[in-house]
């Protein structure tokens, strides 16, 4: 069929139809295989982390993160990410300005080898003979979940703040938690979340979760380690899961912050919304970037500006005689 199709086609044009279909024939090939690669990472991932040993082991770091003193987490909250070695440089940039009392709080879980983490940031590394150092991003994405799921099981803890590497922290997210984020019902939300600004829908960069349950509930129902599982983005499936069944809470855009239009460039001035706007965000998101130099670039920059314009953040909150946080996210 694909002769007789090409032999009303003059010769240039044959050539031309058929390197397309070769083309089409190697792109197929090539997403078959990549699709291949990433079941069989996420089967390696899951069953290292059905490990008795690896989960007890990251169970104990995070309960060691949530004894210790802090005068800027509260009592009860981690502060949780995942990094591997490619973005090691974003969370130096990221705990490069952050005060001692919150990096105390701070775990991540870290792939690739042991040299180069900043000083100040915990981490649990991932053991090297469980899988390879480069994960796809749909895998770590997920990977997020299961450390969440962790992290709330340990002795402990009651409140995890997740922080993707790429989100530069400008001032104390949990001074303004405490306030609820300024949405009804933020103080008390299972799910406290980053949006995307244009449809306001769920990103999981930025987010403080409160509820094991919810947090389970997406582990099951995703069922991200199966070869037939929804290949939509882990955010997509994540609050389709929970939307309805648990309380969520969607955190103004000015407050967790996003550079897809929170425009603060290191090599250009910053334009008179953006400087309108600057003091306000606990954190800024470097997405709608796609290297790892564009981000820290972002990242930097963020941080440098906000100092100059909104001064050097308070990150200690006041506490009452019963240990409620009742402050200040104000710079």
């Amino acid at each position: 069929m694909k002769f007789l199709v090409l032999r009303n086609y003059p010769p240039c044009r044959r050539r031309e139809r058929a390197l397309r279909w070769r083309s089409a024939g190697a792109s197929a090939a090539r997403a078959s295989a990549s699709a291949v690669r990433m079941a069989n990472e996420e089967a390696v991932v899951y069953r290292a982390l059905a490990d008795a040993s690896l989960r007890a082991g990251l169970l104990a770091f995070m309960a060691d993160i949530a004894a210790r003193p802090s005068a800027c987490v509260p009592d009860g909250s981690v502060v949780v990410t995942a990094v591997n070695t490619a973005h090691a440089p974003l969370l130096h940039a990221q705990v490069a300005t952050l005060p001692q009392c919150f990096r105390r709080r701070y775990g991540a879980l870290c792939f690739g080898e042991a040299r180069g983490w900043p000083a100040g940031a915990s981490c649990s590394h991932w053991p090297a003979q469980r899988t390879g150092h480069r994960l796809s991003y749909e895998v770590f994405t997920w990977l997020k979940w299961e450390l969440i799921h962790l992290a709330l099981l340990a002795t402990g803890v009651r409140t995890v703040l997740w922080t993707d590497c790429d989100v530069a922290v400008l001032r104390n997210p949990f001074g303004i938690a405490v306030r609820g984020f300024g949405v009804p019902g933020g103080a008390a939300a299972d799910l406290t979340h980053q949006t995307n600004a244009m449809h306001r829908d769920l990103n999981t960069g930025v987010m403080l979760v409160r509820s094991e349950s919810l947090v389970r509930h997406v582990l099951i129902k995703s069922r991200w380690w199966a070869p037939g599982r929804s290949r939509d983005l882990e955010q997509v499936v994540v609050e389709r899961l929970v939307s309805g069944n648990w309380s969520l809470a969607k955190v103004p855009y000015k407050t967790f912050a996003s550079y897809c239009w929170l425009r603060v460039r290191p090599d250009e001035n910053v334009s008179r919304y953006a400087k309108a706007l600057l003091c306000l965000p606990s954190t800024l998101h470097a997405n709608c970037l796609s290297s790892t130099a564009e981000k820290l670039g972002v990242m930097q920059a963020a941080q440098a500006r906000f100092r100059e314009r909104c001064g050097s953040p308070r990150f200690a909150l006041a506490l009452t005689p019963s240990l409620s946080p009742v402050i200040s996210f104000d710079p």
